[in-house]
């Protein structure tokens, strides 16, 4: 095969994995191949391995692309991509900083270095960085709606609605965007202006399982058991691997005395996340409840 088609071939993310990842190390290994293509080679097959799930074989495959040619922002972002996979923030944020240095003007670069503070729980670190993708792309709804979720995690409910004011401003179809301006008026305490951000959320996209999940909470709130469980089936419905549906049924479960179905509930949302905190806990005071039954009739 010519040069000039491996390298094509290396490139084409329609091309089957692993002819890809041959076609890529036919350029890595050709003597006669420049620097520039043999980085292009690496950074290539890492995205193939990407593709297959081998985030091992991928990052040292970026770090070879990087040394080849340590000006490519692009490869920087990928690496980091896979160490977010892997659960490694600090290594990801370490390359975003890198990629930022070549490419100071990339808006999503903030955004995702923004997410991966979100994910160790430095929220203010990342409003921080919203704020510079905001402003090196103002019309982007999605850095203001992200933001707005910082604020909810802040705690700062007003900064939180003024951001989903204009992400919907900009986007006015953008369902989760309805949605967490629920949550934060939840947050407020105002249950029915919540209500009504989630019925918008579910006339923009009635297939969209956190909508209809947090107005069950909603309702829950406001001791609607009935309609909260209701819409935790409807949640369920439109996504049955949604753990937090399952749990927040169990819970109105338990309020209403129906205790195997809600100890059937947590052991799913159990099931579907194994790190539930709160469905363990859920589930234990289900069975206190449930052996307290047993021995005293008067409390069925």
């Amino acid at each position: 095969m010519a040069a000039n088609d491996r390298l094509k071939d290396c490139g084409s993310d329609k091309l089957e994995a692993t002819r890809r990842f041959v076609a890529c190390t036919d350029v890595i290994e050709d003597d006669a191949a420049s620097s520039i293509d043999r980085a292009i080679g690496y950074l290539n097959r890492a995205l193939a391995s990407v593709g297959t799930g081998e985030l091992d074989r991928a990052i040292p495959d970026y770090g070879r692309a990087i040394d080849l040619d340590p000006s490519n922002a692009f490869a920087y972002r990928m690496r980091a991509e896979a160490w977010i996979k892997k659960g490694d923030n600090d290594h990801a944020i370490a390359d975003y900083d890198r990629a930022i240095r070549i490419e100071p003007m990339d808006a999503s670069t903030y955004r995702d270095r923004a997410d991966a503070w979100a994910s160790k729980s430095f929220f203010k670190r990342a409003i921080g960085e919203y704020d510079l993708a905001v402003g090196l792309d103002p019309n982007n709804a999605l850095g203001y709606s992200n933001r707005g979720v910082l604020w909810l995690h802040a705690g700062n409910a007003d900064q939180a609605i003024a951001d989903f004011n204009h992400a919907l401003n900009l986007d006015p179809v953008d369902a989760k965007a309805f949605s967490n301006r629920g949550l934060a008026r939840a947050q407020k305490g105002d249950i029915d202006q919540a209500i009504a951000d989630y019925n918008r959320a579910i006339e923009v996209d009635p297939k969209y399982a956190p909508a209809y999940d947090n107005r069950g909470l909603a309702f829950a709130s406001k001791r609607q058991n009935d309609r909260a469980i209701a819409d935790y089936d409807l949640a369920i419905a439109s996504d049955p691997g949604y753990a937090g549906a399952f749990h927040d049924r169990a819970k109105v479960w338990v309020r209403k005395g129906q205790l195997n179905r809600a100890l059937a509930d947590y052991d799913q949302a159990i099931i579907l996340n194994p790190n539930y905190a709160d469905a363990y806990v859920g589930r234990c005071y289900a069975w206190v409840y449930k052996e307290e039954y047993a021995r005293e009739p008067r409390l069925r």
